[in-house]
């Protein structure tokens, strides 16, 4: 629930989000769009406090995320952002990293088909042993992206957040990775920022920043 946030990078009266209010039911899908610029991922970066509320409140279960610690509610969210960060280690390692790496290969192999990765892991050699190079550069940029949504899902927590997390993929790639995420929306709630109307219309519910405000478009 966003209530009332205002919000500026530098605390003075530049405001790039202005009287910010609306809310998502759990297990709902979400899309904002807007032009590049808008404020649509400092919006959603508000969520897990990459940026801190002053001036509004966002609450998340009737609990304002400002009373939770970072670690908290960071566990409740899965975010895949425009920026990708890959390690020089196998392919199962970069899906299964951090808190992540006692999950099963059942679990990972289930989390990279969810995210139309299978496809491509199968076809290496060395499947998910295969190393991937520093921040991945032995990849597309269309597998490092599918490979960070694999971890997101693997991650399992109730929201997940997807920045333009299908922007280097082909079409044909991304329409089967969207249909896979639909798969999800019983179980996650999503929000999706995207600047593809075909993308946004397979949510629930549509959203545009213009002029810093937000309105409901669907």
């Amino acid at each position: 629930n966003f209530k009332n946030i205002n919000f500026s990078y530098y605390d003075n009266d530049k405001l790039v989000l202005k009287n910010i209010s609306f809310s998502l039911p759990r297990g709902s899908t979400c899309a904002i769009v807007g032009k590049s610029g808008s404020g649509k991922s400092t919006l959603i970066n508000l969520l897990p406090r990459f940026y801190e509320i002053i001036d509004g409140s966002l609450c998340i279960d009737d609990t304002n995320i400002n009373l939770l610690s970072l670690k908290e509610l960071r566990s409740k969210i899965a975010y895949v952002g425009q920026d990708l960060t890959l390690f020089n280690d196998s392919i199962r390692n970069n899906i299964a990293y951090g808190s992540l790496e006692n999950k099963s290969m059942d679990e990972i192999a289930l989390a990279a088909k969810s995210a139309n990765a299978s496809d491509f892991i199968d076809r290496y050699d060395d499947g998910y042993e295969t190393m991937v190079g520093d921040n991945g550069v032995l990849l597309s940029g269309g597998q490092r992206q599918r490979l960070a949504i694999a971890r997101a899902i693997l991650k399992d927590a109730p929201i997940l957040l997807l920045d333009e997390a299908t922007s280097s993929l082909d079409n044909n790639t991304e329409n089967r990775l969207l249909n896979e995420i639909e798969h999800l929306k019983d179980k996650y709630t999503i929000v999706t920022i995207t600047h593809k109307s075909y993308v946004a219309k397979r949510s629930s519910k549509i959203y545009e920043i213009r002029e810093n405000r937000l309105s409901k478009i669907s």
